[in-house]
């Protein structure tokens, strides 16, 4: 029982970082450049998650560090595609926005493919704007 609840207790905590963060980047999309340095900084303090090494690893491995790893849920996948997305629509540098856009892309697509028989009409739309833009 208690396992249980420290598990609940991570869970509801990822949910929450996860909810700041968009909350801080839909607040702020002037702060281009800095609003992706404090988002860097509080995925690494609050999560542990290090934005840079996730955009460079390939998608599957990034997939198994935040679901395996992290135990991320198909809602906080959900939200952390999101934030990749806002991420790249407020940011400047090219490469960048391509790193954001695919890696966001391909956890949609992994919620599409083990939403377990649950349809997300708003990943489904972010699978087909991602893919225009590519």
């Amino acid at each position: 029982m208690a396992q249980e609840d420290k598990i609940k207790r991570e869970l509801d905590m990822i949910g929450i970082v996860l909810a700041k963060l968009m909350n801080m980047l839909m607040n702020k999309p002037d702060e281009r450049i800095d609003g992706l340095n404090k988002m860097s900084i509080q995925l690494k303090s609050e999560l542990d998650i290090d934005l840079q090494a996730i955009l460079d690893m390939k998608h599957q491995e990034a997939l198994n560090l935040l679901i395996n790893t992290k135990k991320f849920t198909i809602e906080h996948l959900r939200v952390f595609a999101n934030l990749l997305k806002n991420l790249a629509r407020n940011n400047t540098e090219g490469n960048y926005t391509n790193l954001l856009n695919a890696k966001a892309l391909a956890i949609y697509e992994y919620i599409s493919a083990n939403g377990k028989g649950t349809m997300y009409f708003d990943v489904e739309l972010n699978i087909k704007e991602l893919r225009n833009r590519s």
